[in-house]
């Protein structure tokens, strides 16, 4: 154990912004996976993604027990989660730590109090956006970031398949 005898100031904490990332593909890598609550009472897998330093967190609301549609739509970006790994079948969250793959990022725009962020709008194995891109444009290890209170265009729609 570390001793610190740190008073704590909350008024001298400064806020700041969040990194965005630019728009794009990136290799990824799956760090964490954990379910939480919403303010509401339902619960959502939330799964983390490593892009060579970045991180970026996606909701899936698997279990919403007052929208249908929001589990649909869960259940389809899972579905492309998995395909894009080449699984079969995702028994537990735990089947998706350590395993690599390459995101879609786009930055989604604020609205009223809600900054701009960005969200993952699809997969891709490894193997395929490797193949997919030409010699001169490699998927993203390092990604380039802005802050949240820059204005940034979304990126021209690629013309590669994407899991989404």
């Amino acid at each position: 154990m570390v001793q610190i005898n740190l008073d704590v100031d909350a008024n001298a904490v400064s806020g700041g912004d969040f990194p965005l990332l630019k728009d794009g593909e990136y290799s990824a890598t799956i760090v964490n996976t954990e379910t939480r609550v919403s303010s509401k009472g339902d619960t959502y897998l939330v799964i983390q993604f490593d892009l060579g330093g970045p991180q970026i967190w996606m909701n899936y609301n698997l279990w919403h027990a007052t929208s249908p549609k929001a589990v649909e739509i869960a259940k389809e970006q899972l579905n492309s989660l998995g395909a894009a790994l080449g699984m079969q079948r995702i028994g537990d969250s735990e089947d998706l730590i350590a395993k690599r793959l390459t995101v879609k990022v786009e930055t989604e725009v604020g609205n009223g109090d809600w900054p701009a962020k960005n969200k993952i709008v699809g997969y891709k194995s490894l193997a395929a956006a490797q193949s997919s891109q030409p010699e001169s444009q490699p998927v993203q290890n390092s990604p380039q970031v802005t802050t949240q209170t820059e204005n940034t265009a979304p990126a021209a729609p690629s013309t590669a398949v994407w899991n989404t």
